[in-house]
Parts: C-alpha cells; structure tokens; sequence
C-alpha cells in the first residue's frame, strides 16, 4: 500500500509540475483566456473514460450550488495563474500560487470547526516567512507595478484557490471523487468559454485553438487530470491521503526545474529561499 501511495503521489508530483510549467509556457505564446479555455478543455476530455468506468449518478438539486461555485473560483484563479506564469518567473509564482493552503486553513477555522495544532501553527508561519521572501522586492512598494506583477496575479491565484479548496473539502463529502472531479472540469470549461467572450467579446477562434497552434495548452489540460486521477486513485486504492498529498504537494519543484533547465530561469539567494521554505512548510503541512 505505501509503495502504491509513494507512486501515486510521484506521478501527481510530475504531471501537475509539468502542467503547471506548460500552462506559462501557452500563456507566453497565446491569448491567457484562450490558454485557460483550451486547458479546462482538454482536461475534461481526459476525464471522460473515467466517468465512464466509474459511472456518473449526479441529480440535479442545491447540492449543485457549491460545485459551481469552486468551478467559478478556480476558473479566476487559473487564468490569474496563467498571467502570474506569464510575467514570471515562474519560481516565484507557482510556490505563492501554492500556498493557498493558508487561506484554506484559515477558513477552516473560522468557519468549519477545524482544529490547529501549535506544530501546524510553527508550519503556517514558515509559509508566511517563505511567501513574503518570495513576494518583496522594488514591485511590491509600488501600487501601479504591483497591480501588473507575478505576485499579485500569484496572491489572487492563492486566495481564489484557498477558498475552492475549502469548498471542496465539504462538497468531497458529498459526491464521489470522479464525479466531483468531472463535474468541476465540465463547468470549468463552459466558465472559461464564457470568460473568453466576455472580456474579448468575441467567440473563441477554432483556428488559434488547434493542436499545432497551442501545444504547450492541450498538453498542459493533459497532464493536470493525469495528475488528478494519479492522486485520487492512489487515495481510493491505498485509503490515505496523507504520502500522495506530501509527495504531490512538491509539485513547484518540478516546475521551478523545468524553467531553470529550459528556459534557464534563475532566481536570488532570497527567492529560492523563500521557495524552499514555502514548498517544504507546504509538505509538513499535509504530514501533520
């Protein structure tokens, strides 16, 4: 079994971090709703065999309201993440992006009844150490480049994630961990439809959505559902979810790599500082 969850836990690592780095890489080259669209997409697609093997029962009543409502989060979330991707580095934004688990918790305590240990509490406050080591530099003392800056499309990314991932903790208890995975996809790519025409005000064109136009995005939509389903079937099969979440929780490090070895992104001695310490506060976080 623990062998099961290690391997689950490293195919997630693997395929969210590559997603993750292909996502910034379309963002570069394509339209950030377009790139938001297109990835909402192909996951969805990805997912359709397992719904499939599985089965899908989903009625239709208010139970419904808060799969919408996480859908509609991390559609904002995404997009922002795409642009936080975009400016770069991306070694600062995927582990600021990351640390939703901050607003997750603090939601959790104010109004989900969750308990926090003081070892929790010394872990969360090495996260703020690292988020801040990542986010201060000349940008964040100027409100007119902050506004266009990684670290505030990374923070919006974080805070919109934070609350999804709460919701999601109280919607898990409710469907199954296809159908909540199928349906937040589903509604996730109907939203990024909709986001596109809304602020373009246009229909998005087939001829730029193509394969051979938007690579980096049908692969990235590829591999962050592989990743989803490595990590909930190693949780169904093992029955914990605690080594796939620490292992998967590395994720940016994957990222960071991919930038640093092709794109060969570098960062200060206090950036990857603030790194380090926001991806392992991040681990200790899941293993507490």
């Amino acid at each position: 079994m623990i062998l099961a969850a290690t391997i689950g836990g490293l195919l997630t690592l693997l395929f969210w971090g590559v997603s993750d780095y292909l996502a910034g890489k379309s963002g570069k080259t394509a339209d950030e709703y377009l790139t938001n669209f297109v990835i909402q997409t192909v996951g969805a697609l990805v997912l359709v065999p397992v719904v499939i093997y599985y089965g899908l029962s989903v009625e239709l009543n208010a139970s419904l309201l808060p799969v919408i409502l996480i859908a509609a989060l991390f559609t904002v979330a995404y997009v922002a993440f795409v642009k936080a991707l975009t400016i770069g580095p991306f070694g600062v934004a995927v582990p600021i992006a990351n640390a939703y688990t901050l607003v997750t918790m603090a939601i959790g305590l104010l109004f989900f009844n969750f308990q926090i240990s003081v070892s929790e509490l010394i872990v969360l406050v090495v996260i703020v150490l690292g988020v801040i080591f990542l986010a201060v530099d000349k940008t964040t003392f100027s409100l007119k480049n902050f506004r266009g800056s990684t670290v505030y499309f990374s923070f919006v990314t974080l805070f919109c994630w934070g609350v999804a991932f709460a919701l999601v903790d109280v919607s898990s208890k409710i469907f199954p961990w296809h159908e909540l995975l199928f349906m937040i996809a589903m509604i996730m790519s109907i939203l990024g439809f909709l986001y596109y025409v809304i602020v373009r005000k246009k229909l998005p064109p087939l001829h730029e959505m193509r394969y051979a136009n938007m690579k980096y995005a049908w692969w990235s939509g590829v591999f962050i559902s592989l990743g989803a389903i490595a990590f909930y079937v190693s949780v169904s099969v093992t029955g914990s979810v605690v080594i796939p979440a620490v292992i998967a929780s590395a994720s940016p490090i994957v990222t960071s790599f991919c930038a640093y070895y092709w794109d060969k992104e570098k960062l200060d001695v206090f950036k990857r500082a603030g790194a380090v310490l926001v991806i392992v506060g991040i681990m200790l976080l899941n293993l507490l």
